[in-house]
């Protein structure tokens, strides 16, 4: 938008302003409600321009009509203007043409982009939001959800999800509402999340340890990575089986362990050894060291169970 274009913007705005705030005080002096004919005369605008005016005051809020025979009575709305609801969410939301230029943008996205409103008005979108790497894509006769994007601001990389609605104007043309919820604090934490895993996941696997969480029948509920560098498999291969899978001989002791460590009404642990089968077929012996578990109204919930390599 050159110089004049924009001085043109802003002519048209602030007289847009005035209309609509002069259409409004007199509406609130008249709570009957008027028709158009009134409102015109009331102050000194042409029929037409005062019908414009308040067609678009009507889908924005700011005026309620009810049609009494031929005539269409107007009053000042008391529902709170969409525009202004818009405004005080947190997520970016724009509205765009059939030529994906803006038509709207709520605080939170001139805030992103750092324009005020008169700089972004009928804009190319691309010329004010510019995505990293490939524009993100959408067509406009197309609804989507979720689809992620990352934009730059201040030199640092913040992430949206992006949806999109089809949107009809008044005059039948179709444009599309964009809405970008900031996850990137979500997505930083989630990271930051996944990095303590793999760390606490290296040094497990480090260990010549394991640690099952098991029922009053030997099914397995939990198994640590530890189970990885000891036999060979992943947690989820062991998880939902029972302990007796992979061990090498008498399953009775460990089922008379468990009987006994259940009756008891003890925490104090159990030690027996087994011989475990590895994933490659090998063998090794492992320690057990059993541990009742009750919850605080002492029922008893299950067994952990810590198992340390012997041999290797």
């Amino acid at each position: 938008m050159g110089f004049i274009g924009y001085c043109y913007y802003n002519s048209l705005m602030s007289n847009r302003d005035s209309a609509v705030s002069e259409i409004l005080t007199l509406l609130k002096q008249h709570p009957e409600g008027l028709t158009v004919k009134k409102v015109s005369e009331g102050i000194g605008m042409n029929r037409m321009t005062v019908a414009r005016y308040l067609d678009t005051m009507l889908i924005s809020g700011y005026v309620e009509m009810i049609t009494f025979g031929q005539s269409k009575i107007y009053s000042a709305s008391s529902r709170i203007p969409i525009n202004d609801i818009l405004n005080c969410l947190s997520d970016c939301i724009i509205t765009l043409d059939q030529d994906y230029n803006i038509v709207f943008g709520n605080r939170s996205f001139l805030d992103l982009v750092g324009k005020e409103e008169n700089e972004i008005y009928g804009r190319y979108v691309f010329d004010i939001l510019s995505p990293c790497g490939e524009n993100f894509g959408f067509d406009i006769l197309t609804e989507f959800d979720n689809q992620e994007i990352s934009v730059i601001k201040n030199d640092a990389v913040k992430k949206f999800t992006a949806n999109f609605i089809k949107t009809v104007s008044i005059d039948g043309n179709i444009g599309i509402a964009v809405f970008l919820r900031d996850i990137t604090d979500i997505t930083n934490i989630q990271s930051r999340l996944k990095k303590v895993e793999n760390l606490y996941d290296s040094l497990i696997r480090g260990f010549k340890n394991i640690i099952f969480y098991i029922d009053y029948n030997g099914l397995i509920t939990y198994a640590d990575p530890g189970c990885i560098g000891v036999l060979g498999y992943q947690p989820s291969e062991m998880a939902g089986k029972y302990i007796f899978d992979f061990i090498s001989g008498d399953e009775s002791r460990i089922l008379d362990c468990l009987d006994m460590r259940k009756n008891s009404g003890s925490s104090a642990p159990e030690s027996l050894k087994s011989e475990f089968i590895r994933h490659d077929g090998s063998f090794v012996v492992l320690n057990l060291f059993i541990f009742a578990e009750y919850t605080s109204s002492s029922d008893y919930c299950g067994f952990q169970t810590l198992c340390t390599e012997i041999n290797s």
